[in-house]
C-alpha cells in the first residue's frame, strides 16, 4: 500500500489474542483523492479496532515470532503526546520499535505478508519483516504539508497603519465566501465573509468608507482563490494599494482600482488562498495572504514583487 501526498496518520483492524488484520484511515490531500481510509487487510474472523485519526504518528512498536502477535501506536494529538494503543496478543519473543522523527517524518506506505497460523488468517511481516499474530492492518491518511511549509506570504505594499489580520477576528476557518471591496484610484478598503464549517462569518473592514463598492462572490467550496496581484504606490501622503486582483480555479475577479506603482504578485498550483492579513488607515496600506495547501504533487510557487 502506497499512497503519494499523503501521510499515515492512524490504524484500525481487528484482533483478541492477535492482531489479525489491518487498514488505513486517510483524509483527503485534495479533491483529487476523495478516499478516506485503506484496508484494512487480513483476517475478518476477530474484533475490531480503531485508533481514529490524529495529528501524526511518533511511534510504532511491534513484538513478533513465527507471526506478528502485537502492535502499537503513539501518536501527536495537537502537540500533545497521546496514550499508546496496543492491538493484539502478549506472544512473541522479538520486539522493535519504529521511532519517527515527527513532524518531519512520516509514514507514506506500508506493506507486508499475511498467512493462515493456528486456524486465523495472521499478518507476518511488513516489507519482508514478521511478528506474532497481527491478523490485520489498515492507515489513516493526512496531507503532508510541511513538504511546502509555505502558509503566510506578504504583506505587500507598505507597513505603515494598523496591523490586522482576519484570523484575529474569525480564528481558523475553512474557506473564503466572499470579498467586499471599496475601490476608486486606490483600494479604499475589504472586507472578507469566511466559512466557519459551514456558517459564514464576516471579518472587520480594514480602510475607510470612500470609493465605490464591490462585491467577489465565490462559488464556495468548488471555487477558492489561487492567486492575488496588485500594485502598490503613492497616494497623498501614503503608500497604498492602489489595484487588486484575484484569480480562482474557475475564473479572473477584477481588477479592482488604478494599475499604477509597483507590481506584486503571489500564485500557486498546489493551494488556495483561505484568508488575508496587512495593514490600514483611512486606505489599505498593505495585504498578504493565508494559505492553504492541496497536495504536494507538482508543486509550483510563484512569488513576485517587481518595480
Amino acid at each position: 500500500m502506497q499512497l503519494s501526498g499523503g501521510k499515515i496518520v492512524g490504524f484500525y483492524g481487528k484482533g483478541h489474542a492477535s492482531l489479525r488484520l489491518i487498514g488505513a484511515h486517510l483524509e483527503p490531500v485534495s479533491h483529487v483523492h476523495p478516499f478516506t481510509n485503506i484496508g484494512p487487510f487480513g483476517g475478518e474472523d476477530s474484533d475490531c479496532w480503531d485508533d481514529g485519526k490524529f495529528n501524526g504518528l511518533k511511534r510504532i512498536v511491534i513484538t513478533w515470532g513465527w507471526v506478528i502477535d502485537s502492535v502499537s501506536f503513539l501518536y501527536d494529538n495537537d502537540g500533545i503526546t497521546a496514550a499508546e494503543t496496543r492491538h493484539g496478543g502478549t506472544g512473541g519473543s522479538n520486539f522493535g520499535a519504529v521511532e519517527l522523527d515527527y513532524p518531519d517524518e512520516y509514514m507514506a506506505s506500508m506493506a507486508g505478508y499475511y498467512v493462515e497460523f493456528d486456524g486465523h488468517i495472521v499478518v507476518i511481516g511488513f516489507h519482508g519483516r514478521s511478528s506474532n499474530y497481527l491478523e490485520s492492518i489498515g492507515a489513516h491518511f493526512g496531507p503532508v504539508y510541511h513538504l511546502h511549509p509555505l502558509k503566510t506570504l506578504g504583506p505587500f505594499g507598505d507597513d505603515s497603519g494598523h496591523p490586522w489580520n482576519d484570523s484575529w477576528d474569525v480564528g481558523n476557518h475553512s474557506g473564503l465566501r466572499q470579498i467586499n471591496i471599496r475601490c476608486a484610484t486606490i483600494i479604499d478598503s475589504i472586507c472578507c465573509i469566511y466559512d466557519d464549517n459551514g456558517n459564514s462569518v464576516q471579518a472587520s473592514t480594514h480602510g475607510g468608507d470612500r470609493g465605490e463598492p464591490n462585491q467577489i462572490i465565490l462559488d464556495h467550496p468548488d471555487e477558492y482563490l489561487t492567486s492575488i496581484s496588485g500594485y502598490a504606490g503613492k497616494f497623498l501622503d501614503e503608500i497604498t494599494i492602489r489595484s487588486l486582483t484575484f484569480q480562482s480555479n474557475k475564473k479572473t475577479h477584477g481588477p479592482f482600482g488604478i494599475r499604477e506603482g509597483k507590481h506584486f504578485s503571489f500564485s500557486s498550483n498546489i493551494g488556495k488562498i483561505i484568508g488575508f492579513h496587512g495593514s490600514s488607515s483611512t486606505y489599505l496600506n498593505s495585504i498578504g495572504v493565508h494559505t492553504e495547501l492541496l497536495s504536494s504533487n507538482n508543486p509550483s510557487i510563484k512569488l513576485l514583487e517587481l518595480e
